[in-house]
């Protein structure tokens, strides 16, 4: 159970129904997938890398993502709103597709909310996609030693992988 779980959250496919209906990405084959997840000390952030077939291809997910910036999960008294935003590719070897995105989800009920952002990488060939990701709390700017650390784990997951 714990592999669909996590790449539930790192493809940003919730369980929950999204509104508008088509706006949910599809999620990967967890038949197969490899999932490694980091909690940083102090609990407030994660780094998490996975392995996956996917049902798409990066220019899907780009597309879903541009026509979808925004969705809801949940009911009208609590819930969550997910706002999406492409972010720059990063660097491939050759034959491997990149994208970039950051999302930021604030769930809660109508008299409090809470956020929590994440910035995932992406890099596909042919159906095998990985995945690496950074979540943190709050709906501020990711650090900078974050970033760095992402990078280097997105080139390593990707070396082993594709």
């Amino acid at each position: 159970m714990a592999v669909p779980f996590a790449l539930a959250g790192v493809s940003g496919n919730d369980p929950a129904v999204a509104y508008p209906v088509d706006c949910a990405p599809r999620a990967p084959s967890s038949a197969g997938a490899v999932v490694t997840s980091v909690i940083v000390a102090g609990g407030a952030s994660s780094y998490t890398s996975a392995i996956a077939r996917a049902p798409d291809g990066l220019a899907e997910v780009l597309a879903q993502a541009g026509r979808c910036p925004e969705t809801r999960t949940g009911g009208q008294r609590a819930g969550s709103i997910v706002a999406t935003r492409i972010q720059p590719a990063p660097p491939s070897p050759a034959g491997v597709a990149t994208a970039a995105l950051q999302r930021t989800a604030f769930t809660g009920d109508t008299s409090h909310s809470a956020a929590t952002s994440s910035l995932t990488l992406l890099g596909q060939r042919g159906d095998i996609r990985v995945y690496a990701q950074y979540r943190w709390a709050g709906d501020g700017g990711i650090d900078p030693a974050a970033v760095r650390n992402l990078d280097a784990l997105f080139a390593k997951a990707v070396a082993a992988a594709l």
